[in-house]
């Protein structure tokens, strides 16, 4: 009877959803590694970003105008003129030269959450991770849509398997303040 007892209580533990024992009674195995697949599941994003473009711009443009005017003696009433003539250039030449480089890398490791998940399986994803260090700010945030067939062993996923990834790296403290410059270097810059 005691036997009994225990696999009956066994069993209730088993099925209830806040057991421990609880992400074994969904997965195909118990050796398998259970990979994010509902709301609220937690992945770790490995973002390997590198950025680099260039534009190149080029122009050149010419005009000459020449006008040229003669006459001999005036006629009639106007005979005693000298000759009198006029001839004028005009030109102008412009040529302009632009080019733009950028370049940036973003390595980093951040923990997002399962918002929601379609009906194909598709799940999307959003991460916030804000580290302070000596009155420095640094914010990561990442949203986009992954396929569960891109995530890897221990529930990892590369950014670059992430459709329609928002991923933004931004810096608040003194060191961006010096960046930005005041307020009258922006306005005079903006004006020139």
């Amino acid at each position: 009877m005691p036997i009994v007892l225990v696999l009956v209580t066994i069993a209730q533990i088993l099925a209830t959803s806040s057991s421990a024992f609880a992400q074994f009674t969904t997965q195909s195995s118990l050796f398998a590694d259970p990979k994010a697949q509902g709301v609220g599941d937690i992945l770790t994003l490995v973002i390997v970003e590198k950025t680099s473009g260039s534009n190149t711009a080029a122009t050149a443009a010419n005009r000459s105008d020449t006008y040229e005017q003669k006459a001999s003696l005036g006629t009639g009433a106007f005979d005693f003129l000298p000759d009198f003539g006029w001839d004028a250039e005009f030109g102008s030449d412009h040529q302009g030269a632009g080019q733009a480089t950028r370049q940036g890398n973003l390595n980093a490791r951040i923990s997002v959450i399962v918002d929601s998940v379609y009906a194909n399986g598709n799940m999307r994803i959003a991460g916030t991770r804000e580290v302070q260090i000596n009155g420095e700010t640094e914010i990561l945030t990442v949203s986009g849509l992954v396929r569960p067939a891109d995530i890897g062993p221990g529930n990892v996923i590369f950014s670059t398997h992430v459709a329609d990834a928002r991923i933004s790296y931004r810096g608040d403290g003194q060191v961006d303040r010096v960046q930005r410059g005041n307020w009258i270097s922006r306005v005079i810059g903006w004006i020139f």
